[in-house]
């Protein structure tokens, strides 16, 4: 749950996809990876750690993590 609370956020982020930090993505729009159950809402289920954090919404949402 709090990975997908971070990625609407848009602090997990990837770049392959867009996210709800840019714009509002609609249902129909929202692309699933090919698998029978995808545990992660979109767009998370397609985030990796090699993605990173967005540092600007990092310091937007949770000021407090974000280190200088």
């Amino acid at each position: 749950m709090v990975l997908d609370i971070l990625g609407v956020c848009g602090i997990l982020r990837t770049s392959s996809r867009p996210g709800y930090a840019d714009a509002f993505i609609p249902y129909a729009a929202r692309e699933l990876p090919p698998a029978h159950y995808v545990e992660l809402s979109y767009p998370v289920c397609w985030w990796r750690a090699s993605d990173g954090v967005a540092a600007s919404e990092l310091r937007t949402f949770l000021p407090r993590l974000h280190s200088p």
